[in-house]
């Protein structure tokens, strides 16, 4: 069975314009639901109430989110190193979103 020539234009136009719709959609979710990276620079985490004594001890912590900021060099190197060890081979290398690897899984879960 051979396609005609009308049926294979059809599906490569079906093709782009899926691509372009999925293209226009990216870009409009980066620029109008993502936060700007100001105000992620600028979030104010919630933290509990530390409730402590007259002499500055800590008697009680008061609220259900626990936030409370931690400077990247106080990380355990442990944890950085397992949360590392999830992530592909070449990480620092790119932005976080791995081109090449991306076609690749598109690719296997293609075929």
């Amino acid at each position: 069975m051979s396609l005609s020539i009308n049926t294979i234009r059809q599906c490569i136009m079906s093709a782009l314009i899926g691509c372009a719709t999925l293209v226009i959609g990216v870009i409009y979710y980066m620029e109008y639901e993502l936060p700007n990276t100001q105000e992620l620079n600028t979030v104010q985490l919630q933290v509990p109430l530390q409730i402590y004594t007259k002499d500055n001890k800590l008697i009680a912590t008061i609220g259900e989110k626990r936030r409370i900021p931690l400077p990247y060099q106080e990380i355990p190197k442990p944890l950085i190193n397992a949360v590392l060890a999830t992530e592909d081979q070449r990480y620092f290398k790119h932005n976080g979103i791995d081109l090449p690897g991306l076609a690749r899984a598109t690719i296997e879960l293609v075929a």
